[in-house]
């Protein structure tokens, strides 16, 4: 069987194609990577709220061995006792 010649179309249309596919592997690659460092982002950040929490509890463990059961009013700085606000 002989070799046929494609039109100039015809082989800018495959190449075209070509450079669709190679250019959408490309954005889904970039887009992977994007995902795997959004992940790790959250992870740390998970991380972050753990020891944020643990350190919330060490302090409110603190605050309530030294005044007692109550809450703190922040804008004045001052503690209120559960048996004041009756």
């Amino acid at each position: 069987m002989e070799n046929k010649k494609l039109t100039t179309e015809e082989l800018n249309s495959v190449r075209k194609l070509q450079e669709d596919y190679a250019a959408i592997t490309n954005q889904l690659g970039s887009l992977e990577l994007t995902k795997i460092q959004i992940e790790d982002r959250k992870q740390a950040l998970l991380s972050s709220l753990k020891t944020t929490q643990e350190e919330e509890r060490k302090i409110s463990a603190e605050l309530s061995e030294k005044y007692g059961d109550g809450q703190i009013d922040m804008d004045k700085g001052e503690f209120i006792s559960r048996e004041e606000e009756k």
